[in-house]
Protein backbone atom coordinates (compact mmCIF):
# COMPACT_ATOMS: atom_id res chain seq x y z
CA UNK A 1 0.00 0.00 0.00
CA UNK A 2 0.92 3.65 -0.49
CA UNK A 3 -0.68 5.74 2.22
CA UNK A 4 -1.64 9.31 1.28
CA UNK A 5 -2.38 11.60 4.20
CA UNK A 6 -2.52 15.13 5.52
CA UNK A 7 -3.70 16.88 2.36
CA UNK A 8 -4.28 20.24 4.04
CA UNK A 9 -5.51 23.47 2.46
CA UNK A 10 -6.23 26.66 4.41
CA UNK A 11 -9.94 27.55 4.44
CA UNK A 12 -9.36 30.79 2.54
CA UNK A 13 -7.72 28.89 -0.33
CA UNK A 14 -10.08 25.93 -0.69
CA UNK A 15 -11.92 25.38 -3.94
CA UNK A 16 -8.97 26.63 -6.00
CA UNK A 17 -7.62 23.25 -7.07
CA UNK A 18 -4.75 23.07 -4.60
CA UNK A 19 -5.80 19.70 -3.11
CA UNK A 20 -6.27 18.25 -6.60
CA UNK A 21 -2.81 19.40 -7.64
CA UNK A 22 -1.21 17.90 -4.53
CA UNK A 23 -2.93 14.57 -5.17
CA UNK A 24 -2.03 14.59 -8.87
CA UNK A 25 1.65 15.08 -8.00
CA UNK A 26 1.52 12.19 -5.54
CA UNK A 27 -0.25 9.91 -8.00
CA UNK A 28 2.20 10.79 -10.77
CA UNK A 29 5.03 9.59 -8.53
CA UNK A 30 3.13 6.39 -7.74
CA UNK A 31 2.70 5.66 -11.45
CA UNK A 32 6.47 5.48 -11.92
CA UNK A 33 7.79 1.92 -12.44
CA UNK A 34 9.38 1.59 -9.00
CA UNK A 35 6.10 2.40 -7.22
CA UNK A 36 3.52 1.10 -9.69
CA UNK A 37 2.85 -2.02 -7.63
CA UNK A 38 1.59 0.05 -4.67
CA UNK A 39 -2.12 0.65 -4.15
CA UNK A 40 -2.89 4.27 -3.12
CA UNK A 41 -5.17 4.43 -0.07
CA UNK A 42 -6.33 7.36 2.04
CA UNK A 43 -8.85 8.41 4.66
CA UNK A 44 -11.06 11.22 3.40
CA UNK A 45 -12.92 13.93 5.27
CA UNK A 46 -16.36 14.87 3.92
CA UNK A 47 -14.77 17.96 2.34
CA UNK A 48 -12.01 15.98 0.65
CA UNK A 49 -14.04 13.00 -0.58
CA UNK A 50 -15.47 14.73 -3.71
CA UNK A 51 -11.92 15.64 -4.77
CA UNK A 52 -10.75 12.04 -4.45
CA UNK A 53 -13.79 10.63 -6.23
CA UNK A 54 -12.99 12.80 -9.26
CA UNK A 55 -9.46 11.40 -9.29
CA UNK A 56 -10.70 7.80 -9.41
CA UNK A 57 -10.74 6.83 -5.75
CA UNK A 58 -13.57 4.58 -4.55
CA UNK A 59 -15.11 4.15 -1.11
CA UNK A 60 -14.04 1.15 0.97
CA UNK A 61 -15.65 1.76 4.37
CA UNK A 62 -16.39 4.54 6.80
CA UNK A 63 -15.28 5.29 10.32
CA UNK A 64 -16.12 7.88 12.93
CA UNK A 65 -13.94 9.79 15.34
CA UNK A 66 -15.26 9.50 18.88
CA UNK A 67 -14.03 11.84 21.59
CA UNK A 68 -14.15 12.18 25.34
CA UNK A 69 -13.02 15.68 26.29
CA UNK A 70 -13.23 15.20 30.06
CA UNK A 71 -11.85 11.66 30.42
CA UNK A 72 -9.93 11.16 33.66
CA UNK A 73 -9.10 7.46 33.66
CA UNK A 74 -10.29 5.02 36.25
CA UNK A 75 -12.45 2.74 34.07
CA UNK A 76 -12.27 -0.59 35.93
CA UNK A 77 -11.31 -3.73 34.07
CA UNK A 78 -13.91 -6.46 34.16
CA UNK A 79 -12.90 -10.04 34.75
CA UNK A 80 -13.09 -12.21 31.68
CA UNK A 81 -11.14 -14.42 29.30
CA UNK A 82 -8.96 -11.52 28.20
CA UNK A 83 -6.22 -10.13 30.40
CA UNK A 84 -4.58 -7.04 28.86
CA UNK A 85 -0.92 -6.81 29.82
CA UNK A 86 1.86 -4.34 29.13
CA UNK A 87 3.67 -5.00 25.91
CA UNK A 88 7.38 -5.57 26.26
CA UNK A 89 8.60 -3.90 23.07
CA UNK A 90 11.86 -5.87 23.19
CA UNK A 91 10.16 -9.24 23.52
CA UNK A 92 8.52 -11.57 21.04
CA UNK A 93 5.16 -9.94 21.76
CA UNK A 94 6.20 -7.04 19.53
CA UNK A 95 6.61 -9.47 16.65
CA UNK A 96 3.18 -10.89 17.43
CA UNK A 97 1.68 -7.39 17.27
CA UNK A 98 3.32 -6.93 13.86
CA UNK A 99 1.66 -10.12 12.63
CA UNK A 100 -1.77 -9.38 14.12
CA UNK A 101 -1.72 -5.94 12.51
CA UNK A 102 -0.53 -7.27 9.15
CA UNK A 103 -3.43 -9.72 9.06
CA UNK A 104 -5.94 -7.04 10.07
CA UNK A 105 -4.63 -4.07 8.08
CA UNK A 106 -3.52 -5.99 5.01
CA UNK A 107 0.07 -4.72 4.82
CA UNK A 108 3.25 -4.74 6.86
CA UNK A 109 3.71 -1.50 8.80
CA UNK A 110 5.89 -2.80 11.62
CA UNK A 111 8.08 0.33 11.55
CA UNK A 112 5.00 2.44 12.35
CA UNK A 113 3.90 0.10 15.13
CA UNK A 114 7.37 0.19 16.67
CA UNK A 115 7.26 3.98 16.65
CA UNK A 116 3.88 3.99 18.40
CA UNK A 117 5.17 1.56 21.02
CA UNK A 118 8.07 3.91 21.74
CA UNK A 119 5.82 6.99 21.93
CA UNK A 120 3.53 5.59 24.63
CA UNK A 121 4.93 2.33 26.04
CA UNK A 122 2.54 2.37 29.02
CA UNK A 123 -0.40 2.25 26.58
CA UNK A 124 0.97 -0.60 24.45
CA UNK A 125 -1.17 -3.54 25.57
CA UNK A 126 -1.79 -7.05 24.33
CA UNK A 127 -4.81 -9.26 25.00
CA UNK A 128 -3.87 -12.61 26.47
CA UNK A 129 -5.76 -15.19 28.44
CA UNK A 130 -6.33 -18.89 28.14
CA UNK A 131 -4.79 -18.90 24.67
CA UNK A 132 -2.04 -17.01 22.81
CA UNK A 133 -2.40 -13.24 22.51
CA UNK A 134 -5.23 -12.36 20.17
CA UNK A 135 -5.39 -8.58 20.19
CA UNK A 136 -3.55 -5.39 20.95
CA UNK A 137 -4.00 -1.66 21.38
CA UNK A 138 -1.50 1.16 20.91
CA UNK A 139 -1.83 4.91 21.44
CA UNK A 140 0.00 8.20 21.02
CA UNK A 141 -0.17 11.52 22.85
CA UNK A 142 -1.34 14.49 20.82
CA UNK A 143 -1.52 18.22 21.42
CA UNK A 144 -5.13 18.23 22.66
CA UNK A 145 -5.87 14.52 23.25
CA UNK A 146 -4.44 11.02 23.36
CA UNK A 147 -5.26 9.09 20.19
CA UNK A 148 -6.20 5.49 20.99
CA UNK A 149 -5.52 3.08 18.14
CA UNK A 150 -4.86 0.92 16.32
CA UNK A 151 -6.96 -1.57 18.26
CA UNK A 152 -7.17 -5.09 16.83
CA UNK A 153 -9.11 -7.86 18.58
CA UNK A 154 -10.78 -11.18 17.83
CA UNK A 155 -14.19 -9.89 18.99
CA UNK A 156 -15.93 -6.97 20.69
CA UNK A 157 -15.48 -8.36 24.19
CA UNK A 158 -11.71 -8.47 23.75
CA UNK A 159 -11.76 -4.99 22.20
CA UNK A 160 -13.67 -3.60 25.19
CA UNK A 161 -11.19 -5.14 27.64
CA UNK A 162 -8.25 -3.65 25.76
CA UNK A 163 -9.91 -0.25 25.54
CA UNK A 164 -10.80 -0.30 29.25
CA UNK A 165 -7.25 -1.18 30.20
CA UNK A 166 -5.81 1.62 28.08
CA UNK A 167 -8.37 4.21 29.18
CA UNK A 168 -7.67 3.45 32.83
CA UNK A 169 -4.13 4.71 32.19
CA UNK A 170 -5.13 7.99 30.50
CA UNK A 171 -5.99 11.18 32.38
CA UNK A 172 -6.77 13.59 29.56
CA UNK A 173 -9.02 13.94 26.53
CA UNK A 174 -9.19 10.89 24.23
CA UNK A 175 -9.85 10.43 20.52
CA UNK A 176 -10.59 7.02 18.99
CA UNK A 177 -11.46 6.34 15.33
CA UNK A 178 -13.90 3.42 15.09
CA UNK A 179 -15.10 1.66 11.91
CA UNK A 180 -18.82 2.23 11.41
CA UNK A 181 -19.33 -1.53 11.17
CA UNK A 182 -18.30 -1.95 14.82
CA UNK A 183 -21.63 -0.78 16.21
CA UNK A 184 -21.47 -2.77 19.44
CA UNK A 185 -18.08 -1.29 20.29
CA UNK A 186 -19.29 2.23 19.41
CA UNK A 187 -22.31 1.74 21.65
CA UNK A 188 -19.97 0.79 24.49
CA UNK A 189 -17.93 3.95 23.94
CA UNK A 190 -21.13 6.02 24.00
CA UNK A 191 -22.08 4.42 27.32
CA UNK A 192 -18.75 5.63 28.73
CA UNK A 193 -19.35 9.23 27.71
CA UNK A 194 -17.75 9.31 24.27
CA UNK A 195 -19.51 11.34 21.57
CA UNK A 196 -19.06 11.23 17.77
CA UNK A 197 -17.00 14.10 16.41
CA UNK A 198 -16.74 13.65 12.62
CA UNK A 199 -16.81 10.98 9.91
CA UNK A 200 -14.13 9.73 7.54
CA UNK A 201 -14.19 7.42 4.51
CA UNK A 202 -11.37 5.02 3.69
CA UNK A 203 -10.80 5.08 -0.08
CA UNK A 204 -8.56 3.30 -2.58
CA UNK A 205 -7.62 4.21 -6.12
CA UNK A 206 -9.30 1.84 -8.54
CA UNK A 207 -7.40 2.70 -11.72
CA UNK A 208 -3.84 1.56 -10.94
CA UNK A 209 -3.79 -2.10 -11.91
CA UNK A 210 -5.94 -4.80 -10.35
CA UNK A 211 -4.65 -4.67 -6.78
CA UNK A 212 -7.17 -5.35 -4.06
CA UNK A 213 -6.96 -4.71 -0.36
CA UNK A 214 -6.45 -7.74 1.81
CA UNK A 215 -6.74 -7.93 5.57
CA UNK A 216 -9.56 -8.70 7.98
CA UNK A 217 -11.42 -5.44 8.69
CA UNK A 218 -13.83 -7.17 11.08
CA UNK A 219 -10.97 -7.44 13.61
CA UNK A 220 -10.18 -3.71 13.43
CA UNK A 221 -11.97 -1.84 16.23
CA UNK A 222 -9.96 1.37 15.96
CA UNK A 223 -7.67 2.65 13.23
CA UNK A 224 -4.43 4.47 13.95
CA UNK A 225 -5.88 7.73 12.62
CA UNK A 226 -6.42 9.19 9.15
CA UNK A 227 -2.79 10.29 8.93
CA UNK A 228 -1.47 6.79 9.74
CA UNK A 229 -4.11 4.32 8.56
Amino acid sequence: LAWISMVLVLPAHRGKGHATRLLEESLAWLREPAQRHLLPVLDATPAGRPVYLKLGFADLWGFTRWEHRTHRGGLPNKTGDTNPTRLDCAANQALLVHELDRLAFGADRSHLLDDLMRRAPSLALVASGREPAHGFVLARPGRVATQLGPLVARDCAAAVELAQAALSRIDRAVFIDVPDSQREFADWLASKGFVPQRPFTRMALGSLGHQTLTGTPNTVFAVAGPELG
